[in-house]
C-alpha cells in the first residue's frame, strides 16, 4: 500500500489531521489534504499526479460533496473514490448512486468516525490500482 497515494477531502481540521494519521500508519506515504473541493480540485489540475484514491466527505462549505463528485466527473478523475460521511444512509445511498451514474470508481462508503479496520479495508480494495 505503500505506493497508493490517497487525498482526504474535509473541512474538519481535526477529521482530516486523525485521516491522515491513519492513512501513515497504514503505509500510505503520498497523502494529500485538501479543506474543502475548491482546494481539491486546485490539487487535480495541478502538475503533480493525480492521487489513487480521493476520501471525500459530503458537508463541506462552499462546494459540497455531491458537487465534488460532478467536479470529479468532469475531471475525467480515473482513480477510485470513497465517501466518508457522518450524514444519513438516505443522502449516502443518494451520493453512491450518483457517483456510479458518474462512472466513477465508487468504493464504498465509510461512516464517521472512520475506524482503522474500515479504512484498511479500503486501501486494500484500492490496491490494484498500484502502478
Amino acid at each position: 500500500m505503500n505506493k497508493l497515494s490517497v487525498m482526504v477531502v474535509d473541512d474538519d481540521q481535526l477529521q482530516l489531521a486523525i485521516t491522515a494519521k491513519m492513512l501513515s500508519a497504514l503505509g500510505v506515504q503520498r497523502i494529500l489534504t485538501a479543506s474543502d473541493a475548491l482546494a481539491a480540485l486546485a490539487i487535480l489540475e495541478g502538475p503533480e499526479p493525480d492521487p489513487d484514491l480521493v476520501l471525500s466527505d459530503l458537508s463541506m462549505p462552499n462546494t459540497d460533496g455531491i458537487e465534488f463528485l460532478t467536479c470529479l466527473s468532469r475531471h475525467h478523475y480515473p482513480g477510485s473514490i470513497a465517501i466518508v460521511s457522518g450524514m444519513s444512509p438516505v443522502i449516502l445511498e443518494a451520493a453512491s448512486k450518483l457517483a456510479r451514474e458518474y462512472r466513477l470508481k465508487l468504493l464504498g462508503v465509510l461512516a464517521k468516525p472512520l475506524s482503522l479496520a474500515a479504512l484498511q479495508q479500503l486501501l486494500i480494495q484500492a490496491a490494484p490500482l498500484e502502478s
